[in-house]
């Protein structure tokens, strides 16, 4: 009887041995089953126009849009510096004006007469980009009759009867030369004048008629008008101040009138205003 009880616990030791032996090789397998390398996990993100292969999937992850270029700056243009304008009463550059004076003669009438005083209207155009204008001068002059001839004549002469009085139109051509870039309306600077026109000498016969005898024309009676219209030349120059829309100017001229043998030359001296 004892012999059959250990028989048993060896089969029961044996049986259980072989359960263990089963189960070790089991687990045995089970782990070599895993794989013995780890794939890395890389958690940024991959690199644009890359494959990613998921489960022998081939996934195409579109590469993002390109950065704008940044704008180009383009300086513009600097403006063009134009004149600037002003508000003109007359506009285009016309004007008119009012002056007034002194008036001195000059060369052989000098003898018989002192100076005396000028009017002068102004009528004129300046152009408007350039330095050039015309002007019609319009103008009135007065001789002072000495009472006594500075020199001595040569000839019969004898002393004025009047005061000689002198009506005169002239059209002249003008250049300015501004003291700014401005040749629009009113300007300051200085500019200069030159043209020709008549001089028309009123009471000449009680006048120069009988202070200059060389002035009378041989072939007209002298005595047969009270007046003598001849053809004259002057040229000059003045300085002018803008402000608003006028201009203060004071200028001189040379004036000139061509009698039959002699000239008769006065110089008058204008202090006047032109309105744009």
């Amino acid at each position: 009887m004892r012999t059959r009880l250990t028989r048993t616990r060896v089969l029961a030791i044996v049986a259980l041995g072989a359960v263990m032996a089963t189960t070790a090789d089991a687990q045995t397998s089970t782990r070599r089953t895993r794989p013995t390398t780890r794939i890395p996990v890389n958690k940024e993100p991959p690199v644009p126009d890359t494959i990613v292969r998921r489960d022998t999937v081939i996934v195409y992850r579109p590469a993002p849009a390109p950065t704008p270029a940044p704008p180009v700056y383009r300086p513009e243009p600097a403006p063009v510096a134009r004149p600037v304008m002003r508000r003109q009463h007359f506009g285009n550059g016309f004007y008119v004006g009012i002056g007034g004076g002194a008036s001195i003669p000059t060369e052989s009438i000098n003898n018989a007469y002192s100076s005396g005083f000028a009017i002068q209207v102004p009528i004129g155009w300046d152009a408007v980009y350039s330095p050039f204008g015309v002007r019609l001068d319009l103008g009135y002059t007065r001789l002072d009759a000495r009472s006594a001839f500075v020199n001595t004549p040569t000839g019969p002469a004898f002393l004025p009867l009047a005061d000689p009085q002198v009506y005169s139109a002239i059209l002249d051509a003008k250049a300015r030369i501004p003291f700014t870039r401005s040749w629009y309306g009113p300007s300051s600077g200085l500019y200069v004048v030159a043209g020709g026109g008549v001089n028309h000498f009123r009471h000449f016969n009680e006048t120069f008629a009988l202070s200059n005898p060389e002035f009378i024309d041989p072939v007209v009676d002298p005595f047969a008008s009270e007046s003598l219209t001849r053809f004259a030349l002057n040229a000059g120059g003045g300085v002018s101040y803008a402000f608003s829309l006028a201009e203060v100017f004071l200028e001189s001229r040379y004036v000139t009138a061509f009698m039959p043998h002699r000239r008769a030359s006065f110089v008058p001296i204008i202090l006047g205003v032109n309105f744009y």
